[in-house]
C-alpha cells in the first residue's frame, strides 16, 4: 500500500505550503540585515524570495490539479483513463 492510497497527500500539500510561508519568511528576515551591513540588494533579495515563494505555492496548485485530473484521487475507486 502506497502513501497515495492511504491518503497522504495532504501531508505532502501542507509541508510543501509551509516551505513556500518558509522562503517568504527567510526573505523579510534576511532583507533588513543585509540592507543594515551596507548592502544595496535587500529589497531585491525580499522581492526574489517572495516571487520564488509565490511560484512554489503555484506549483503546489497546479501539481493537486494534474493529480486529480490524472485520476489518481483517492475519492474514487474506479481510476479515470485519459484517452488520446
Amino acid at each position: 500500500m502506497t502513501l497515495l492510497d492511504q491518503g497522504y497527500i495532504n501531508l505532502g500539500l501542507t509541508l510543501a505550503l509551509l516551505n513556500s510561508f518558509a522562503v517568504v519568511t527567510v526573505g523579510f528576515i534576511l532583507a533588513p540585515i543585509m540592507t543594515a551591513t551596507g548592502s544595496a540588494y535587500g529589497g531585491t533579495y525580499r522581492t526574489a524570495r517572495i516571487v520564488e515563494g509565490a511560484f512554489l505555492a503555484i506549483s503546489i496548485f497546479v501539481a493537486q490539479s494534474g493529480y486529480e485530473f490524472l485520476g489518481l484521487s483517492t475519492d474514487s475507486s474506479e481510476p479515470k483513463r485519459c484517452v488520446p
